[in-house]
Formats: C-alpha cells, structure tokens, sequence
C-alpha cells in the first residue's frame, strides 16, 4: 500500500515538473526532449518507451560529420611523423586500434538510430 502511494506522489511531482512518464516506465525524461509527434508515433509503433534525451540540431549533427570526416585529413598531414617514430608497425597497429574504436563507436549508433 504504501508503495503504491508513493508511486502516485512521485507522478504528480514529475508531472508537475514537465515530465512525461510512459507505460509505467521508471526513467523520466522531459517533455520538450521527446522529439516531434513522428517521433512519439513511431516510438509507441515500436512498442518502446523514451529513455534518452533526443537533441539532435544543425550544429550537433555537423560537429558530428565533421569529427567522422576529418579522421582521414588528419592522418594524411600525420603521417611522416608516424612513419619516423613508430614505422611501418606503429603504424599498423594504430590503425588497428583506431579501426576497433570506431566500430565501437558505429555499433553504438546504430543501436540508438534502431530505437
């Protein structure tokens, strides 16, 4: 009983702070970080509920494509340097290691573009 009664205090406090709780579920995330109404239609398509913030603007994304983008340049203009102090094999192996990074970071992203 006395669960219940603090469930029930605790969605009257989120829902006067803006939050939106869905399906029962435990996270809260507010109301102007639930995305458009596709966004909300296709997350109740999906049988899913909101768990993160999704701010996604112009500015972010660019960063973001510009940070994927730039990875090439930089090795390019590095590339003596690599070759004088590492050689061939420092090379290879920090190849390597970047590759494993960013198929860590590809994975992550497309589990949050699965949602």
């Amino acid at each position: 009983m006395a669960a219940a009664d603090a469930d029930t205090k605790n969605r009257a406090i989120a829902e006067e702070q803006g939050y939106e709780i869905q399906d029962g579920a435990k996270s809260r995330v507010s109301t102007k970080y639930l995305g458009t109404e596709g966004d909300k239609a296709q997350m109740r398509m999906l049988g899913r509920t909101q768990e993160t913030r999704r701010v996604f603007t112009f500015i972010t994304i660019l960063g973001f494509g510009s940070t994927l983008i730039v990875t090439w340049e930089v090795l390019l203009t590095n590339i003596g340097l690599i070759l004088v102090n590492g050689g061939t094999a420092g090379m290879f192996w920090g190849f390597l290691f970047v590759l494993i990074g960013w198929i860590l970071v590809y994975l992550s992203l497309s589990e949050m573009a699965s949602m």
